[in-house]
């Protein structure tokens, strides 16, 4: 259980909301204009949390190689925890991060790809 912990700390679920933000702007205008279609809009949802993920994965993978750490970051006393600074995850953990980003980012692109063809589609 405290692994799931650790990983769910790790894609910083309190970032989540921002992704979606301009997908429901988008979907809202959608609705508005009488053209809303929900496979554009649960996709667009889907590829815009997988890159927040991403991107929160790449953040902190990137700062525990390069040995950035709280006293590097105090001025910023409202970041989440890093994983590596945090002491949840020894320097060893960098292999399962960097897998953790690749797999993300591979998962972003197909279901960026089948957006696209779903848009194609649907247009």
């Amino acid at each position: 259980m405290e692994r799931i912990r650790i990983w769910i700390l790790a894609i910083r679920p309190k970032t989540l909301p921002a992704a979606l933000a301009p997908v429901i702007v988008g979907t809202s205008l959608a609705w508005a204009d009488g053209v809303f279609s929900l496979f554009p809009a649960l996709a667009a949802g889907l590829v815009a949390l997988l890159l927040q993920v991403g991107a929160n994965l790449a953040n902190d993978y990137f700062d525990g190689i390069n040995g950035y750490g709280p006293w590097v970051l105090l001025p910023l006393l409202t970041l989440p925890l890093a994983m590596h600074w945090s002491g949840f995850v020894s320097r060893h953990a960098d292999a399962a991060l960097n897998r953790a980003l690749a797999g993300t980012a591979n998962l972003t692109l197909i279901f960026a790809v089948l957006f696209a063809i779903g848009l194609a589609a649907w247009v």
